[in-house]
């Protein structure tokens, strides 16, 4: 018996207490995102990720770096947003990091550079501390 009520504690304080701060959000946190879309320096849009489909791909030549690009969110009605929590930011991933790479230059704006000739994906997210909020569908990279 002791054990059961044991494990029973276990798994309620793991339950309340997991996650406490990371999933507590209030539409004053920040909206949640379904798509991104990408704008160069002069704020012209390079490319759109709605509905898990992305618009475009993504051109770059090689030991060169790409135009310094800005990612606003959209939301559940597609609008744009840019979240304004001081814990949230993006990550890249790349499904080969041997073909680009990214040099993030604040929270919301970021360069590629090309590594190697080839093809790649890219998956931009939206991390709250340490989980990711949003993932995107991946963006083909292109390194000429």
């Amino acid at each position: 018996m002791k054990t059961f009520l044991f494990m029973l504690l276990t798994v309620v304080l793991v339950l309340t207490t997991s996650c406490s701060d990371s999933h507590n959000h209030s539409d004053d946190d920040h909206a949640e995102a379904f798509g991104f879309v990408l704008f160069d320096q002069n704020n012209k849009e390079i490319l759109r990720n709605q509905n898990a489909t992305p618009s475009d791909s993504i051109r770059i030549l090689l030991d060169s770096s790409s135009t310094l690009y800005r990612v606003q969110f959209l939301n559940d009605k597609n609008e744009l947003f840019t979240p304004t929590d001081v814990a949230l930011s993006i990550k890249l991933t790349f499904g080969n990091g041997a073909i680009a790479t990214e040099t993030i230059t604040n929270r919301w704006n970021f360069s590629l550079k090309g590594v190697s000739r080839g093809t790649t994906s890219l998956r931009i997210s939206l991390f709250h501390n340490d989980h990711a909020d949003y993932v995107s569908s991946p963006v083909t990279i292109v390194v000429q």
